[in-house]
């Protein structure tokens, strides 16, 4: 975070990739959030400091606003019945060794071999392709499953999106 400071008086960072668990299905999901509740906030320290706790997750989009992106920076875990992560659009079906050692949790994860995780893998862009869901667009599709194939992939053509666009990123 301290490394996105460039004497900005007043700016909301969103690091735009991270993970969602969900611990009854023992799941790991990619997701890519504009507005993700994750953001955090520059601003000058002066008699009217408010911080992030300031502002709602739908009102940062109203103000200067920076999207990192980077390989995924943040976890939530969802527990029992979150109806906003249960019906997550685009999230997408994640090995759960892509957690790597960049995050101490300890949960209880189901070990697999290459071999599982390439059958899951084809499993679920099946499932995707498959899917008769309203908001899974073709377009979607093809989002879920480079996220599953490559979700490097992804974040360097989004790079190019924001660059393109002129939108604020790094």
């Amino acid at each position: 975070m301290q490394a996105q400071f460039r004497q900005q008086e007043f700016e909301f960072v969103n690091f735009l990739f991270g993970y969602l668990y969900r611990t009854n299905e023992q799941k790991l999901y990619l997701r890519e959030w504009l507005t993700s509740p994750f953001h955090s906030l520059i601003e000058s320290y002066n008699d009217d400091f408010k911080t992030v706790l300031e502002y709602g997750h739908t009102q940062v989009n109203k103000h200067n606003n920076c999207q990192i992106v980077a390989e995924p920076l943040w976890l939530m875990v969802a527990h029992g019945n979150n109806v906003r992560t249960n019906f997550d659009v685009s999230a997408a079906w994640q090995p759960i060794n892509r957690l790597g050692s960049n995050f101490a949790v300890d949960l209880d994860f189901p070990k697999s071999s290459k071999l599982k995780v390439f059958k899951r893998m084809a499993a679920e862009i099946y499932s995707v392709l498959r899917s008769k869901k309203e908001w899974d667009t073709p377009k979607v599709k093809i989002r879920k499953i480079s996220n599953i194939i490559s979700p490097s992939a992804v974040r360097v053509l989004r790079r190019i999106k924001f660059n393109v666009s002129n939108q604020a990123y790094r």
